[in-house]
């Protein structure tokens, strides 16, 4: 005789449904272990009394599967996980203001740089040395410039926003698990 219920269709799906070990079932219904074992290969039947047991243990578990219940245990680990994402979910923001800081600096000493090659250029220009700084400043101002613009470039500036584009994701993807958890606990 099999017990054929909603998602348990085998007779040894029913047990491990039921989160059982054979050794745990066959206490539980006062059974040899051997006969949970020939139970689920088809060999022999569950006596009147322990299939009728099985079955009531596995109507009560499809009817808890139904429900959206939460075990109190589970409660203090979801808690657990939205104060982790909450967590993650600041420091997150934290950096992406860090990026946004550092995106703006390297923009500003980019500039500078390219400010500082024109003027470096006026004044290798310039034929009077009456208004012109020496030609070690001069030099020195023009290797300035080309540092500050090798240093915070396109390519620096690029990099800066990927991190922060990837950061804005992470963060998106945060929300969207702490959402998730904030649904399960009451």
């Amino acid at each position: 005789m099999a017990f054929v219920m909603g998602r348990i269709n085998k007779k040894q799906n029913q047990r491990t449904a039921l989160g059982l070990t054979q050794e745990e079932l066959a206490i539980i219904l006062k059974v040899p272990i051997s006969r949970i074992a020939m139970y689920e290969t088809g060999k022999r039947d569950l006596p009147a009394q322990a299939g009728l047991s099985l079955t009531y243990m596995s109507i009560h578990l499809l009817e808890k599967q139904k429900q959206e219940f939460v075990h109190p245990g589970l409660k203090e680990e979801n808690s657990k996980i939205i104060e982790f994402l909450e967590d993650e979910l600041r420091k997150n923001e934290r950096s992406q203001h860090k990026y946004r800081k550092m995106i703006e600096d390297i923009r500003e000493k980019y500039e500078k740089g390219i400010a500082n090659l024109y003027l470096s250029e006026y004044f290798a220009a310039k034929e009077t040395n009456d208004d012109r700084p020496s030609d070690k400043h001069a030099d020195y101002l023009h290797l300035i410039a080309k540092q500050k613009i090798s240093e915070n470039g396109p390519a620096a500036q690029k990099k800066a926003m990927l991190q922060l584009e990837t950061l804005k994701w992470q963060h998106s993807h945060l929300k969207g698990e702490l959402k998730k958890y904030l649904v399960i606990s009451p």
